[in-house]
């Protein structure tokens, strides 16, 4: 008996001491996903939400894990671009809310507050602006609350950038030595240097973003985003410098690694430099190839930014109804969030109100101001913009320019869909140079906002007088004003008028039917 009770301590111990072991090396390889994971986030996005993911799946997941898990989802999501995704799992932060340490729950509201302002939900971002700085007051912990009040100010200096602004951004970032975390450290310099930059300090700009790329260099840093921020940032300064190769070499950098953490946005803000560069550089076969690439980012971008206004409100939405249901528990306390939450929907609805307002907005005052776009020569301008050109131009030459531009826009050239810089320029027996500066100095526009305003004109004019025109489709009006493709058309149109093109015919159509009625 006492033998069998011998062996059966024996196999007790073994079989614990097994579990023991292979509960420490299941602890260990989960610490060591979470490092991997969470250093991924600005390098290798996609596999970081992989591990993500997988961590999730796991039956043995904490709460609190789980909270950690999904703030790195939602700023995984953010370096990629999918606002819409990041703001899902910033919202359910709310469940786990309470297993998160007071820096990373200021971090979630930064990180919402950074999504409604890239789509323009502004007073959505005063409300989370104004909440953080509440949240900060109480925060005890210095060091903590030192890292939660640099994210936010540079945050809240970032949401109301001007040079007055990014004075004060400095001021502030310079006296704020403390002791701060790694990633809180980098995003400071990075804001320093587009600070700088801001208040055409070029020199000290360049200073703080080389400064983040020595150390991604040494690989002390490892962080693409910001990468490609101060790429972009030092691609702004060597264009002011006039260092177009420079600038060139620095945005196909940016593009490769923007395109690598698939960040649509980021990709948007290089592609725009890339064509004021090659402007610049008047290389119009790589500027026509960019635009190309430019039109499909901002059809896409427009997409992207509609779901995620879409999502917004949702949330918003769902969180209200959770608010309502936890007021019948708690009245008092309910009653508070009930405000807050309303505000929050009423604001993201008056936002759809005001964009339907405009997407309605009355057709004679369209009408007008097209008009007065059409006839505003340069003899009746009341108000002429100085512009400091950048060559001399003869007098007598400017004014014989001047003259064939007023004949040309009487003409029906620009519906011509090879028309370009270089051909009109070859037309008046020119240089490009010449016919740029005097159409950017005396227009207040660059040559193709200059010709998309005279065939959007002539195409309204056509509707007004024919009204077969408003039965024809979209893609042969785009062909008869000169436009190459649908899309484009409907694009620029907008951007003219205000309203699409089928807005504006229903318009048009809807005002005929009055004057007969």
């Amino acid at each position: 008996m006492n033998k069998k009770l011998f062996h059966f301590t024996i196999n007790f111990l073994l079989i614990s001491l097994i579990s023991l072991k292979a509960h420490a090396q299941n602890s260990q390889n989960k610490e060591s996903l979470n490092t991997e994971m969470e250093s991924l986030i600005f390098t290798n996005p996609k596999q970081s939400l992989k591990i993500a993911q997988h961590l999730l799946s796991k039956s043995n997941t904490t709460n609190s894990e789980k909270a950690k898990i999904n703030l790195i989802i939602a700023k995984t999501y953010f370096v990629n671009g999918d606002y819409s995704a990041s703001l899902t799992f910033l919202f359910d932060q709310k469940e786990y809310i309470s297993y998160l340490s007071e820096l990373d729950q200021i971090e979630i509201e930064i990180y919402k507050a950074k999504i409604f302002r890239k789509i323009n939900l502004f007073d959505e971002v005063n409300l989370i602006l104004n909440n953080i700085e509440n949240k900060i007051k109480n925060i005890s912990d210095e060091e903590a609350k030192l890292n939660a009040t640099t994210l936010f100010n540079i945050e809240k200096i970032s949401y109301d950038f001007n040079s007055v602004a990014a004075k004060k951004g400095i001021e502030f970032l310079k006296s704020n030595n403390g002791l701060l975390h790694p990633e809180v450290k980098l995003w400071k310099k990075v804001a320093m240097g587009n600070f700088y930059l801001e208040t055409k300090n070029l020199e000290l700009a360049s200073q703080y973003y080389n400064s983040v790329l020595e150390g991604i260099k040494k690989e002390e840093i490892q962080n693409l985003n910001a990468k490609v921020n101060i790429l972009i940032g030092l691609a702004n300064i060597s264009l002011q410098n006039k260092e177009y190769q420079k600038t060139k070499r620095l945005l196909n950098e940016a593009m490769n690694d923007a395109t690598f953490i698939q960040n649509e946005y980021l990709k948007y803000r290089i592609v725009r430099q890339q064509l004021i560069n090659y402007q610049a550089l008047n290389d119009e076969s790589s500027y026509k190839e960019t635009y190309k690439l430019f039109k499909d980012i901002d059809g896409e971008l427009s997409g992207m930014e509609e779901n995620t206004l879409n999502v917004a409100y949702n949330l918003i939405s769902e969180e209200y109804n959770v608010i309502e249901e936890a007021k019948k528990e708690n009245y008092f306390k309910s009653l508070y969030i009930c405000f807050i939450i309303f505000g929050l929907t009423f604001i993201v609805c008056f936002f759809y109100w005001r964009k339907y307002q405009q997407r309605k907005i009355n057709l004679t005052e369209v009408l007008k101001y097209l008009e007065l776009t059409r006839t505003n020569t340069i003899e009746n301008k009341v108000v002429k913009i100085e512009v400091l050109k950048r060559i001399n131009i003869p007098k007598e030459t400017e004014e014989l320019i001047l003259s064939k531009l007023k004949k040309f826009e009487n003409t029906t050239k620009f519906t011509n869909n090879d028309i370009s810089l270089a051909v009109l320029a070859g037309q008046f027996e020119t240089n490009t140079k010449y016919l740029s500066e005097i159409i950017n100095s005396h227009y207040n526009v660059n040559f193709n906002t200059y010709i998309n305003k005279l065939r959007i004109n002539y195409l309204v004019e056509k509707l007004k007088s024919d009204s077969n025109f408003m039965n024809y489709k979209i893609s042969y009006l785009a062909e008869v004003s000169g436009f190459t493709s649908h899309s484009s058309f409907a694009t620029i149109f907008k951007s003219i008028t205000g309203i699409s093109p089928v807005t504006f015919i229903e318009l048009l159509k809807e005002e005929n039917a009055k004057k007969i009625a």
